[in-house]
């Protein structure tokens, strides 16, 4: 299977996730913080580069996605690859892994 990414919704296309569940961080610009010696904050340059993951309590990977410099979020990478890939018509608030297995969160 080929990887194909997509935005991750409300990142401000920071973040990105594939079908083969992949997370990587995009290159982009952003506002660093204000210091004494920048009262305004400083623009700040990221390179594209892979989002470590971990396992949590409950056994599924989870990444952590920084969208502004004080907000950082905690997601599940199968729900994120869920919301990216799998088209939802009914709102339904759960996702099943086929295979059962949490820690396999390709499409």
């Amino acid at each position: 299977m080929k990887e194909e990414w997509r935005t991750i919704k409300g990142t401000n296309d920071k973040y990105s996730v594939s079908n083969l569940g992949n997370v990587k961080r995009n290159e982009h610009y952003t506002i660093v913080s204000p210091t004494s010696q920048h009262p305004n904050g400083v623009k700040a340059f990221y390179k594209e580069k892979q989002v470590k993951g971990y396992i949590c309590n409950e056994g599924y990977k989870i990444v952590y996605l920084t969208v502004d410099s004080c907000k950082r979020m905690v997601k599940k990478v199968h729900r994120l690859v869920a919301e990216a890939f799998i088209p939802n018509p009914n709102n339904l608030p759960q996702v099943n892994h086929k295979d059962e297995n949490r820690l396999n969160n390709s499409v």
